[in-house]
């Protein structure tokens, strides 16, 4: 279910918020892949689309529902997508 995916990777990313995990530890990592293969249901992210997502989720409305978990979601998901982009997509 999409729905389940997305609640289960927004508690997953709050979580290490809360515990001050670093973006690019490999737990924050672990869950932007969640996000990453959640996101190709509907579109495949590349390299420069995926952080330009990240970006727009910061930008817009689309920050709204990342929000209901933790208030720095959004800035949060983008810097871990960045990361994630550099490092896993080509």
């Amino acid at each position: 279910n999409q729905g389940d995916a997305f609640k289960v990777i927004g508690k997953k990313l709050a979580q290490l918020i809360e515990q001050k995990a670093k973006v690019d530890s490999k737990e924050v990592q672990d869950v932007i892949r969640m996000h990453f293969k959640w996101l190709k249901q509907f579109w495949t992210p590349t390299k420069e689309s995926y952080p330009a997502h990240g970006l727009l989720i910061v930008e817009t409305d689309l920050r709204k529902p990342y929000e209901a978990f933790h208030k720095d979601l959004p800035e949060f998901l983008a810097k871990g997508i960045q990361i994630f982009a550099e490092n896993e997509l080509k």
